[in-house]
């Protein structure tokens, strides 16, 4: 939106101008205060009332504006001015639209135009009983009406700047901020004002309403009518009050219980028939209790599938578990024993110290619940005849054991895991 920010100079006419007409001057900047250059089309409207209601004249026509001036003329051959209001109305104000945006705030018309009425009052003539020509004579000469429109007039723009400022523009206070038409509130500001006026917190605003409110009986409304009177004299509730609640929700005579039991229950003394029972068991249908004996087939039927057939299905089950007693592996006690066995492999080997190679064996997974006997020997594809410990064991308990080497040539103790050497330890345990 554009804004007016100099005065509008209103500068007399010749005498005898006809039709009638105000020369204006005036600045115009859009609302970053920049000045406005070119030719914009300005709506000028003259209304007797500074609400802006009443208008008397108007006119749009193209204003040419340079580096923010303009100077025009309202009224003319083409939309004269009735001069008249001014003497018909004491403020008469001057409305100016730019470019179809709102009507900029209204500017009260000074003396000029007033001044200009005379020329064409109608009793000019006679006017305080002075002739024309007397009047006439009276009348400065051109250069002290110029004179007299710059007096009443302002000249520069930082004089009407001055004078429009405290009514067209506006500035922030503490807390608010204007810049062009943009208002910005500091919120730390509005809060601060807020604070001791307003509940900052719920447990502030619940402490303030606590205890505050007491309802009155009287204001109570829908009062059950037992109550209504103001005394609690209904204590006992009568047996036809009790048969009210109950009716509806119980069966009320025993002829009423006996039509909702029918079809569900049977009379006192009712002996069901043979005949009347639904899904009766096969073996029952034929009313003859003869099968009081499983065939063999029948039990082994049941058995079949979770039992063993035959000898030979038995043992086979149970060859991966047990072995006949007579071939069992004994103790000096005569106690049989299981036997287990295993081999390493050449990356199981670790470095105990120089030239000296160790191995641990894992032998949980034999089972063993005691110590076993082990026995062990070192394989390999080269050198390992050179080593001593290959059939010694080391720190034996019924999940594992040690085996440490030592090679004679010790320039072959470090090359155990080599594809030449392939070093590995057979072992056989036998224990419980």
């Amino acid at each position: 939106m554009r804004r007016l920010l100099a005065a509008l100079a209103l500068l007399p006419m010749p005498a005898l101008a006809a039709p009638g007409f105000i020369p204006i001057q005036g600045t115009l900047t859009d609302d970053n205060g920049v000045a406005i250059d070119g030719a914009v089309n300005v709506t000028f409207r003259l209304v007797t009332d500074s609400t802006g209601a009443t208008g008397t004249w108007s006119d749009t026509f193209s204003v040419d504006v340079v580096d923010g001036r303009f100077a025009t003329e309202l009224g003319g051959a083409n939309n004269a001015l009735d001069l008249s209001i001014f003497s018909l109305y004491p403020t008469v104000h001057l409305g100016i639209t730019v470019e179809g945006d709102t009507e900029m705030p209204l500017v009260p018309l000074d003396h000029v135009p007033y001044a200009a009425w005379a020329d064409h009052a109608g009793d000019a003539a006679t006017l305080g009983g002075a002739t024309l020509g007397g009047i006439r004579a009276e009348i400065p000469a051109t250069s002290d009406l110029a004179q007299a429109a710059r007096d009443a007039a302002y000249d520069t723009e930082a004089e009407l700047t001055t004078v429009l400022d405290p009514h067209y523009d506006y500035s922030g206070g503490t807390g608010i901020d204007v810049t062009g038409t943009v208002i910005s509130a500091d919120q730390t500001q509005i809060e601060a004002w807020a604070t001791g006026v307003c509940y900052d917190s719920p447990s502030e605003l619940t402490a303030a309403l606590s205890g505050t409110y007491q309802p009155d009986w009287t204001d109570i409304a829908n009062i059950p009518s037992g109550f209504a009177d103001n005394v609690d004299d209904d204590t006992q509730l009568s047996q036809t009050v009790v048969e009210g609640y109950a009716r509806g929700v119980a069966y009320d005579t025993p002829a009423e219980l006996t039509t909702a039991l029918a079809g569900n229950y049977e009379a006192a003394g009712y002996t069901p028939d043979w005949n009347d029972l639904t899904s009766m068991p096969a073996g029952f249908a034929d009313g003859n209790d003869d099968d009081n004996q499983l065939s063999r087939a029948t039990v082994e039927g049941f058995a079949r599938g979770v039992a063993y057939d035959t000898p030979g299905e038995l043992t086979t089950a149970l060859a991966n578990t047990y072995v006949p007693a007579a071939q069992a592996t004994r103790d000096e006690n005569a106690t049989p024993m299981r036997t287990c066995a295993g081999r390493t492999a050449p990356s199981d080997w670790a470095i105990y110290s120089t030239y000296h190679p160790v191995v641990d064996v894992d032998i949980t997974g034999c089972g063993f619940t005691s110590k076993p006997y082990i026995t062990i020997a070192l394989h390999g594809s080269g050198s390992h005849w050179t080593t001593v410990g290959g059939s010694s064991v080391y720190s034996a308990t019924k999940d594992g054991f040690r085996v440490h080497i030592r090679s004679v040539d010790s320039s072959t103790a470090d090359t155990y895991t080599t594809a030449a050497s392939q070093w590995y330890i057979e072992w056989i345990a036998v224990g419980n």
